[in-house]
């Protein structure tokens, strides 16, 4: 019924003929955190579902984002535990999706209430930053590790309560951040 970022697609493959789809549930729902494969080679084309909603965290935030892994070739998927201080980074390869997170306990606790959890999770496209937008609370910047898969350093960009706070995004130079 409602989800900030209901889910970001990324690639299995370097071929580009399967995929990943990352799912978020609404409102800390209980179906969490979760992915599915496609691949475009079923269906004459036009693909088809060859794992379906395989669960990663229960309860998550309405928040996703992907970022490339410093090899080129792999992605940290990340989203944030509801009701908490949590980043989950899960690394998606060409294997598969790594089921033991990189945990960044890192900025606000979020209580656990729609409000709060709704709102965008965006990565820089140099993979360094990401930029947290909390509804009723405000914005948090941080530091991102595309190697390890580490957040840290963050802080908080501005705290406006009860301003509505949700859309973000930075510049293709990763330079400026809208918000």
């Amino acid at each position: 019924g409602s989800s900030t970022q209901s889910c970001i697609i990324v690639p299995k493959t370097k071929d580009e003929k399967q995929y990943y789809i990352f799912t978020t549930d609404d409102e800390g729902g209980s179906r969490g955190f979760q992915y599915s494969i496609v691949d475009m080679t079923l269906n004459s084309g036009l693909g088809g579902v060859t794992i379906k909603n395989q669960p990663l965290v229960t309860p998550c935030s309405e928040k996703v984002t992907a970022i490339r892994h410093c090899n080129k070739k792999d992605y940290w998927v990340i989203t944030h535990k509801y009701g908490s201080d949590a980043y989950y980074a899960y690394k998606a390869t060409e294997n598969g999706v790594d089921p033991n997170p990189v945990i960044s306990h890192t900025g606000s606790f979020i209580p656990v209430t729609y409000a709060t959890m709704a709102g965008a999770l965006k990565a820089s496209p140099d993979g360094k930053r990401i930029i947290a937008m909390h509804t009723t609370i405000g914005a948090e910047l941080s530091d991102f590790n595309n190697q390890t898969g580490i957040i840290s350093n963050t802080t908080e960009i501005f705290n406006n309560n009860n301003s509505n706070h949700y859309g973000a995004e930075f510049s293709a130079s990763s330079k400026m951040l809208y918000v």
